[in-house]
C-alpha cells in the first residue's frame, strides 16, 4: 500500500471509522515528529471525545451533533490533505495504529499535559513581555506591548478554561468509575412487574428518542432492535426490549450494559441500587 492508498482509505473512513482515522493520524504525526501537526489531530481527538459523550448522554439536539460532526470532518479532511504533502510515511501505520483512543483516560491525561506545557511557556513569555514593558521608554513601543500583553492573556485564560474542563471531566469520570465498582448487580434471571416498570422507565430516560435505544442495542448488545420489536413507539420498544432478554435468561446482561453505557443517569443508577438493596 502506498501514499495514494492510504491517504484515499483515510478518506473513505472518514465517517465510518472516524475513531480509526484519528488513531491513524495521530501515529502519522508521531512519525514525522511535528509538533504542530500532532497538536492539532490532538484537538480534533479531544472534539471527538466530547462528540462521542454528547451523543452518549443525549446532552444536545440532533441537529447541534450533526453540526459537530460535520465541523469534525471537515477539520480531519483538511489534515489528511495536509498529510498527503509529506514525502515519506510509514505504510505500517494503516495496519498498526498505536491505540491512542482505546483509553480515554490516557488520551484526555495526554491532552492536558499538552495544555499545561503550552501554560507555562505562554507564562513564561508573559513575564517576557512585561519585563520589556518596564525597561521600555519608547511610548509606541510600549503600546505595542501592552497590545501583546493583553493577546496572550487572553490565551492563557482560554488554555486555563479548557484545562479546567478537562480536570473536572477526568474527576468525574474517576467518581463514575468508582461508583460501577462499588455497585454489583445481582445475578437475577427474571424481574417482577413493578421492577420491570421501573426499569422501563429508566431506560426511555437514558434513551429518550428510538434512534438512541436503537444505536444502545446495536453498539453494546450487537443486536438489532428492530428483530426485537417492530414498535416505532418508544414505551412499546424498551418493553419488548426487557421481555426479550427475560425471556432469553439474560436480563441481568441489559442491565449491566444499560448501566455501563448510562452510568451518569440518576434513573439507570437508581434502579441498579434498588435491585441491590
Amino acid at each position: 500500500m502506498n501514499n495514494t492508498e492510504l491517504i484515499r482509505k483515510l478518506k473513505d473512513k472518514i465517517t465510518s471509522n472516524t475513531k480509526w482515522v484519528i488513531e491513524t493520524l495521530l501515529q502519522a504525526s508521531k512519525m514525522l515528529n511535528d509538533t504542530d501537526f500532532e497538536n492539532k489531530i490532538i484537538l480534533q481527538a479531544s472534539f471527538y471525545s466530547d462528540i462521542q459523550e454528547n451523543e452518549k448522554d443525549n446532552t444536545v439536539s440532533h441537529e447541534n451533533l450533526t453540526i459537530q460532526k460535520a465541523k469534525l470532518k471537515k477539520a480531519l479532511l483538511s489534515y489528511i490533505d495536509e498529510l498527503a504533502e509529506f514525502e515519506e510515511i510509514d505504510i505500517e501505520i494503516i495496519i498498526k495504529p498505536i491505540k491512542y483512543m482505546n483509553n480515554q483516560d490516557a488520551f484526555t491525561q495526554t491532552r492536558v499535559e499538552n495544555l499545561k506545557k503550552q501554560l507555562s511557556d505562554l507564562y513564561k513569555l508573559l513575564n517576557e513581555y512585561e519585563s520589556n514593558l518596564i525597561l521600555e521608554n519608547d511610548p509606541k513601543s510600549k503600546m505595542k506591548i501592552e497590545r501583546d500583553i493583553d493577546d496572550l492573556k487572553q490565551k492563557i485564560e482560554k488554555v486555563e478554561n479548557e484545562l479546567r474542563s478537562l480536570e473536572m471531566n477526568m474527576n468525574k469520570a474517576d467518581d463514575t468509575k468508582k461508583n460501577q465498582q462499588n455497585l454489583k448487580i445481582p445475578n437475577i434471571t427474571e424481574l417482577t412487574g413493578q421492577q420491570t416498570e421501573t426499569f422501563q422507565f429508566a431506560l426511555i430516560k437514558a434513551f429518550p428518542q428510538i434512534s438512541a435505544l436503537d444505536q444502545f442495542v446495536f453498539m453494546k448488545l450487537d443486536l438489532n432492535l428492530n428483530t426485537i420489536s417492530g414498535s416505532s413507539n418508544l414505551k412499546n420498544a424498551t418493553f419488548d426490549l426487557i421481555t426479550h432478554f427475560q425471556s432469553e435468561g439474560k436480563i441481568k446482561l441489559l442491565i449491566e450494559k444499560a448501566y455501563l453505557a448510562k452510568s451518569g443517569n440518576q434513573y439507570i443508577t437508581d434502579f441498579v441500587k434498588s435491585l441491590t438493596n
